[in-house]
């Protein structure tokens, strides 16, 4: 503490005492900051930085959007039609040219879909359009809605319960199985029953045991396919003498 003494010529002024200390005002402490974010695993951390899939990124394989056509076009009346397909990165549906004997079959963006079925109803434009299952329906459309329930896996890896809206019928509402055949495709190929001399490394992990160590000679081939289907990473077909010491291990 420092005392500094004031001259004055006129009355007494008394010292004026300076606190040289910097203490900063208590309203500029600023408390210590913490993450409060905490990962128990790296898969945690990792999983922060993905980029969330929305059914806006949903973008149609070929082969499903091949299906769904020669759907309609067994279904209605579209014959010497135009297919339109005005929903692409970038794109503005509204300003798309549409000819008169054009039909819109695409997959629009969900999130804004009761908008655009509404504007083309207003516009008298023909479509077919893929909608979410469970959000399928749109107060004061004038439109038919196809009940599939399929759950279709898109381009970007998102499976997605599955349902069309359309205005190409006079319908109010269809049922139809029609379009299971999108997913149980994808679920066969998930669940493809291999012989037991054929192993991937992911079904060899069943004969992992503590304490147990079996030795397989190089006696097989390597494959990458099996009757059409792609095995993920690869497989081997073994002997069948290797095939036998892998059964004794789950009769250990």
């Amino acid at each position: 503490m420092v005392t500094v003494k004031q001259l004055s010529l006129f009355d007494y002024v008394p010292p004026v005492r300076i606190n040289t200390e910097h203490r900063p005002a208590r309203h500029l402490i600023q408390p210590p900051k913490h993450n409060t974010e905490t990962f128990n695993d790296y898969e945690s951390f990792v999983e922060k930085f993905k980029i969330k899939k929305t059914t806006d990124d949903c973008y149609t394989p070929k082969h499903v959007f091949d299906y769904v056509l020669k759907w309609v076009q067994d279904n209605a009346d579209i014959d010497g039609k135009e297919i339109l397909r005005p929903f692409y990165p970038g794109g503005d549906y509204k300003h798309f040219y549409y000819p008169e004997n054009g039909v819109v079959i695409d997959n629009p963006p969900f999130s804004i879909l009761s908008e655009i079925v509404k504007w083309y109803l207003a516009q008298r434009i023909k479509f077919f359009l893929f909608c979410p299952f469970l959000t399928s329906f749109i107060k004061g459309a004038d439109c038919c809605y196809i009940i599939a329930a399929a759950e279709i896996e898109y381009a970007n890896g998102a499976k997605v319960r599955t349902n069309f809206v359309t205005n190409l019928f006079t319908d109010r509402l269809i049922i139809t199985g029609d379009f299971k055949c999108l997913e149980s495709a994808k679920k066969n190929l998930s669940k493809i029953e291999l012989p037991e001399n054929i192993v991937t490394s992911a079904r060899l992990g069943k004969y992992v045991k503590p304490g147990v160590t079996v030795r397989i000679s190089q006696d097989y081939n390597f494959i990458r396919n099996y009757r059409g289907v792609k095995l993920f990473g690869g497989g081997l077909i073994l002997t069948d003498e290797n095939t036998k010491k892998l059964k004794n291990i789950l009769n250990k």
